[in-house]
């Protein structure tokens, strides 16, 4: 224990005693910050309280008077003196409760010295008991060759992923038209419009297939393409080349059709003289108050095209293996949407820039010479293809070599459809293209399901390559029949006559589902909105609803022998059920190969309606999560299976179910630089068969390499799996809390024993 209660103050140093009130008993607090707008620091740890490269648990419980209010929280930063220059290491995130809530913030100290500062933000008033700090994480720690607990009985149940599932091909025996005819030209800038005049042409004669002459076509408009509406339809573009650079509209919009084919063509970007991204090299630097910069070298240019770049984002570039994500490098954001954060910029000369960076910049972003990042210049921006509310759809032979934003999003009631042999990376053998898309290779904002996918190919977007799952959004109850939305994000899907069904904050049924009757404009808070129900509404068990549109459910997916590598974030995101992935290979994704859960933020995204009945089988996983991507307990991981409540990454859990009956069998898990998976908020998990290869070395080894941790979960189930001998990991474990596991079976793994050759 190194304290426990707050009257230790040789560990603990207070900033405002005005604003806190500790019982007389030491244990417990009142904190009533003084200051109503902006933060107050309140109480930080002494530097001596903390061990350099230490675990440490910090838990306590509280709650607030003021209720749910997501304009007000606590900090508790971890700071860290790297000689004399201040450094963010790492932070948990409190908001308000009515009723007590448990907290437990697992985290490893720097090799420096560091301290923890407790702020408030808005005057958060807050009642913090059980206040405490002991060294390690609490967690029980066994040899993975262990054997504990019974073998599973015949009741056990298999997950068995997606049935197969057949998409219709259109049956239209129309007229062939030719886009030409309607001013498709290579001399043309304008295509979009030409193209826009065929499709319609298409729907009025009741075309069969539209073609295209083989060739490259710019598109500089503010116009997209605009297939909407279309039955029985081929689109075929022969192999030609769409080139695109605008600042608005996305690429292509593909809706409310059915039974419809895309195939054989390229969209890209016009790089000679609009880059969507760069290399750069740091080769200058300063924080001195008001001369403070970092200055960029574009050094695969002599001269930079683009004189007035936008600086979106900066991720650490691995030039040995020409890759985003390198161990000990963290990336930073600057202009990640356009207009918000834009740097002041100066040119040195033909391919040095100068941006200029305000001292706290350093406080969380500390380059050093030489160090080369991945320059974006674009992020979320305009967007490849969108889809929308199609059915019986076949997208083949389709490269996007590069585009601005999400390359393909899907939203509505889209079902039954494939992408086959759709690639979306770099051409080969063009130089100066590090990324593809700009943010998300294919994301599901919400579907109807029913997706495959086959032989496929991504790499080297700037998010995650695949993220499937239906939007939702949280609310307030506030009159029997109304529930306030404090956020206007995803308010499409909750209009008059939706059929919602209500969740509680942790995600536990309400068995409520009701018809929103109205949308109004809320005086609580400006640009808020009420829905009123049709009928009366559950009380919460905690502080919020999440809606949950029954119109959706992202589900009944299989994805077969494709490839995601090199890109930014994660390789796939599974917030759906009904879900096989087999015979794929997940390379070099900088923040995890797979994360499989729900949750929903305060702040940012809400995101699933639970994830169930999931097989991964025959997949290689090989040195995902080289930079280090962190749970919010600390564990580095190359699969996560968890919730998040309130924010992302999530230091809370919730005992539903929600992630269930999943199988990861005969994979091959080649370097996994931290745990093989961490486990939570999950029932009947089963990992079998799976191969472990560890042979790289690391700059900071972990002592849980290639492991498990497991908490808050049920019948978790890991057996006969094969670790090969290696100095790197000699004796791989499982991790897990013993009072929140359940169900634990773990027998029939092997460890080779060590030869003198490895």
């Amino acid at each position: 224990m190194v304290f426990s209660g707050f009257g230790d103050t040789s560990k603990l140093r207070y900033h405002n005693l005005h604003s806190i009130t500790i019982s007389d008993d030491l244990k417990s607090a009142q904190i009533t910050p003084k200051r109503e707008k902006g933060w107050e620091q309140i109480l930080e740890t002494e530097y001596s309280a903390l061990k350099p490269n230490t675990r440490y648990t910090m838990s306590f419980k509280s709650k607030s008077p003021d209720g749910f209010d997501s304009s007000k929280k606590m900090e508790l930063v971890i700071y860290a003196d790297d000689n004399g220059n201040k450094r963010y290491i790492r932070k948990a995130i409190v908001y308000p409760s009515i009723k007590y809530r448990n907290f437990k913030f697992n985290f490893t100290s720097p090799d420096m010295p560091s301290k923890i500062v407790l702020t408030m933000l808005n005057g958060l008033r807050l009642d913090i008991a059980d206040f405490s700090l002991r060294e390690g994480y609490g967690e029980k720690i066994i040899p993975i060759d262990s054997e504990i607990a019974s073998k599973p009985g015949k009741k056990t149940h298999m997950p068995s992923g997606s049935a197969d599932f057949t998409i219709d091909a259109p049956r239209g025996n129309g007229p062939v038209v030719d886009a030409s005819d309607f001013g498709l030209s290579q001399e043309s800038d304008k295509n979009a419009s030409a193209l826009n005049k065929a499709i319609e042409y298409c729907k009025k004669v009741g075309a069969s297939k539209l073609t295209m002459p083989k060739g490259t076509y710019k598109i500089f408009e503010e116009v997209h393409i605009n297939f909407k509406g279309l039955k029985d339809f081929v689109f075929d573009g022969n192999g030609s080349t769409l080139v695109y650079k605008k600042r608005k509209s996305r690429n292509m919009h593909i809706a409310d059709c059915e039974r419809v084919q895309f195939r054989n063509f390229n969209m890209d970007w016009d790089w000679d003289n609009d880059p969507l991204g760069s290399l750069v090299e740091v080769v200058g630097l300063s924080n001195t108050p008001g001369n403070s910069y970092i200055d960029y070298r574009f050094y695969e240019y002599d001269r930079f095209p683009n004189r007035n770049p936008r600086i979106a984002y900066l991720s650490p570039w691995d030039e040995k293996n020409a890759s985003v994500g390198l161990e000990g490098a963290r990336g930073v954001s600057y202009e990640m949407y356009r207009g918000k954060g834009k740097a002041k910029i100066e040119w040195l000369n033909g391919n040095t820039l100068r941006v200029k960076t305000s001292p706290e910049k350093f406080l969380f972003f500390f380059p050093k010479i030489g160090e080369k990042f991945r320059m974006q210049h674009n992020y979320y921006e305009m967007g490849g293809i969108r889809i929308d509310s199609n059915s019986h759809m076949l997208m083949e032979n389709i490269n996007i070599w590069s585009c601005a934003g999400q390359a393909v999003t899907v939203y509505g009631t889209q079902k039954y459809w494939e992408m086959k042999n759709f690639n979306i990376l770099p051409p080969k053998g063009v130089p100066r293209r590090p990324l593809s898309s700009t943010a998300d290779h294919l994301i599901f904002a919400q579907s109807a399901g029913f997706f495959k996918m086959e032989n496929c190919d991504f790499g080297y977007g700037c998010d995650d390559c695949i993220n499937f799952h239906d939007n939702t959004i949280f609310g307030v109850k506030i009159s029997e029949d109304k529930i306030w939305l404090p956020h206007r994000r995803n308010l499409a899907l909750y209009q008059a006559g939706s059929i919602i069904e209500l969740r509680n904050d942790n995600y536990s049924a309400t068995n409520y589902i009701g018809k929103i009757i109205s949308v109004s404009p809320s005086k609580r808070k400006k640009n808020t909105v009420e829905l009123t129900f049709d009928k009366p509404l559950p009380d919460p068990t905690g502080d919020c609803f999440i809606l949950l549109n029954t119109a959706y459910g992202t589900k009944n997916i299989i994805v077969r022998n494709s490839k995601f590598h090199n890109n930014r974030a994660r390789g796939i995101l599974i917030l759906a059920s009904n879900v096989s992935i087999e015979n794929c290979k997940f390379y070099r994704n900088e923040m995890g190969a797979l994360k499989i859960e729900t949750g929903f933020t305060y702040a940012s995204w809400c995101e699933g309606f639970g994830a169930k009945n999931i097989v991964i089988r025959n997949c290689e996983f090989d040195s995902v999560n080289p930079g280090g991507a962190k749970t919010a307990d600390g564990h580095e991981r190359d699969i996560q299976i968890a919730a998040y409540l309130r924010l992302d990454p999530s230091f809370e859990t919730t005992s539903q179910p929600l992630l269930s009956d999943i199988l990861f069998d005969s994979n091959v898990f080649k370097n996994t630089y931290g745990l093989a998976a961490h486990i939570s908020s999950a029932r009947n998990v089963i990992f079998s068969n799976n191969t472990f290869i560890n042979d790289a070395p690391r700059k900071s080894p972990l002592p849980y390499r290639a492991g498990f941790f497991v908490r808050n979960s049920d019948d978790i189930t890991i057996i006969n799996n094969k670790w090969v001998s290696s100095k790197i990991v000699v004796q791989p474990s499982l991790l897990y809390e013993p009072e929140s596991v359940n169900g634990l079976r773990l027998y029939g793994n092997k460890v080779e024993p060590l030869s003198g050759d490895n």
